[in-house]
């Protein structure tokens, strides 16, 4: 890489995930789930871009419902943040997250990341890119992947036979082809796999999708001008935003533009865990090929993902099956079938709400809770806060809690007296007096909280004072 080239990363952590439902939900999608190792893929994503010689501090594109999680995992770094109003596809976002780095550099150069995708190989992944910088000044350089197998879930390059100092013509873009074509692909050895990952100057950027998609340029546009920043968040306004055209980055440029090449990652070992089948495949197995997560119970199963978030499950007599228990549903289906999913996900949502006052499990910034019950006038949690962490100093109108610690040491607020509670003691809280729960420990704490009361929604909450800014306005995401 040239010294006066410096790359300035964008995240993009917008995604749904539902191809990993009912793992992957609304509130907590794939790319802030620990699928491979102890860290979530956005943090393998983020670690492994940041503080790199030439790579300016990253961007990170998301939507509201993922800003919480942003702002636990990466403590507040050093980095900066666009929030979405709602998820309205890559084109938008990298549009807008394009325009923004412009306040920072009179040209970036712009490496444009998926947060979701596993690479092993973090030092080789790096070298690639910065070999790809070469071109990118004039390019828009997309990185394509070796097939290694018949994949009917990921994009296809196909080249057209001219090659430039490793550098190869696009003849066009398929995506997700069916089995008989992928294996037609794979076997000519004249495609790559589309990694999703971008490397160009941000004003080939904009002078490309000004031509092809010129609508979402504008309404790009008017998001950068009224971006309401507080610390490391800038939240875009909705008004105009929703009525953005929902499309992928691919469909409305990559496929249209003639200023393209495609660069090979050569053995960065690349996964985008779109499927439970890729976790499938890269996760170490037993000798009948069965990956067992959890509380498993199985018999004649071979070449299976059994997955348990906390309930036993109890498999025989099956192969190549996908069996996935949460809180929320139990998922079964065949290996081979599972792009069937998004059907079963909308279908799932038409009759369940996606806000998480319907989830069970809802992911926090200090932690999580779950809905044990609930009923008529009253509603049973398990609550985690992690360490170090602590709910924001809040009041409740309509409702009263009893709290009973079940592990670990609570701090906790009671109008203008501190309790310490170990473990079966408990505190009762009243509607209208100030509260709050602070884990100043290096061990989690659980407890059980008891609501009561005529109404028990999330928004019966009035917060005083929090420690992740969720009082004021362009901080109530996290």
């Amino acid at each position: 890489m040239q010294n006066n080239t410096t790359i300035y990363p964008v995240i993009l952590a917008g995604g749904a995930g539902t191809r990993l439902w009912p793992l992957s939900q609304v509130h907590h999608p794939k790319q802030f789930l620990k699928l491979v190792g102890s860290e979530s893929l956005f943090q393998q994503t983020y670690n492994r871009i940041k503080n790199i010689e030439g790579f300016l501090p990253p961007l990170v594109v998301c939507n509201k419902e993922s800003a919480p999680l942003i702002s636990h995992m990466v403590n507040k770094e050093s980095l900066s943040v666009i929030v979405e109003p709602t998820s309205c596809n890559t084109a938008i976002a990298v549009a807008v997250s394009t325009l923004y780095t412009f306040k920072f550099s009179n040209d970036p150069l712009l490496l444009i990341l998926p947060s979701d995708h596993f690479i092993s190989n973090d030092d080789e992944f790096i070298d690639k890119i910065k070999r790809a910088t070469k071109l990118a000044d004039k390019k828009i350089i997309i990185f394509g992947i070796e097939p290694t197998k018949v994949k009917t879930g990921y994009g296809y390059i196909e080249l057209d036979g001219s090659a430039r100092e490793g550098y190869f013509g696009i003849k066009k873009f398929t995506e997700k082809p069916n089995y008989q074509k992928a294996k037609e692909y794979v076997e000519s050895k004249n495609y790559f796999w589309n990694s999703g990952i971008i490397l160009t100057s941000g004003k080939v950027l904009l002078e490309e999708m000004q031509k092809y998609c010129p609508e979402i340029i504008e309404i790009a546009h008017n998001c950068v001008s009224t971006l309401k920043t507080e610390g490391i968040f800038s939240s875009i306004d909705s008004n105009g935003y929703e009525k953005c055209p929902s499309e992928p980055i691919d469909t409305s440029l990559l496929e249209k533009t003639k200023n393209i090449l495609v660069y090979p990652l050569g053995k960065v070992d690349w996964n985008d865990l779109g499927t439970w089948s890729a976790l499938w495949d890269i996760n170490r197995k037993d000798q009948n090929g069965n990956i067992i997560y959890g509380r498993a119970i199985y018999k004649n199963v071979k070449n299976s993902y059994l997955y348990s978030n906390g309930r036993t499950i109890a498999v025989t007599n099956m192969e190549d099956c996908i069996v996935v228990e949460t809180p929320d549903v139990v998922f079964i289906t065949k290996r081979d079938s599972e792009e069937n999913i998004k059907d079963i996900f909308s279908a799932y949502h038409r009759t369940n709400s996606a806000s998480t006052e319907n989830d069970k499990v809802v992911i926090k910034p200090w932690g999580s809770y779950e809905i044990l019950t609930e009923g008529e006038g009253h509603k049973v949690k398990r609550i985690i806060v992690n360490p170090s962490q602590s709910l924001s100093l809040q009041v409740h109108q309509k409702r009263d809690e009893h709290w009973v610690v079940v592990r670990g040491t609570a701090t906790v607020t009671k109008g203008e007296e501190l309790f310490e509670l170990s473990p079966n003691q408990h505190i009762f809280i009243t509607k209208g007096v100030k509260h709050r729960i602070k884990n100043c420990t290096n061990d989690i704490i659980e407890l059980i909280e008891v609501q009561t009361g005529a109404y028990l929604g999330e928004d019966d909450i009035i917060r005083l004072s929090d420690q992740y800014d969720r009082v004021t306005l362009s901080t109530k995401y996290v």
